[in-house]
């Protein structure tokens, strides 16, 4: 007797389908570095919180203006969907550093 087993499908292949477990949970991207605790991420400034990290921006990324010589730097989020830059698994990620207080 064949079961019917929950499954997510990514497109239209065979090779593609996940079977789920419906009784457990799991949680996308779970275990990959965020920007946030990463010494090139720039937080947005703002006092919204969303905003803040949502639109933050990463030092290694940007283009200079050779006129004016100031620097934009690449969206974080952009940065984490381009595998020819960070990607979503995060090559260039360094931990902050933690500096101690007496």
């Amino acid at each position: 007797m064949s079961i019917n087993k929950p499954y997510i499908s990514f497109g239209n292949s065979i090779s593609t389908r996940i079977e789920i477990n419906p009784t457990s949970q799991f949680i996308i991207n779970h275990g990959l570095p965020e920007c946030r605790n990463c010494k090139h991420f720039i937080p947005h400034e703002t006092s919204n919180e969303y905003h803040k990290y949502n639109l933050g921006t990463c030092k290694l990324y940007g283009f200079k203006n050779i006129v004016s010589g100031k620097i934009t730097y690449e969206y974080a989020d952009h940065c984490r969907q381009s595998n020819k830059q960070c990607s979503i698994h995060g090559h260039n990620y360094e931990p902050l550093e933690l500096v101690e207080t007496d």
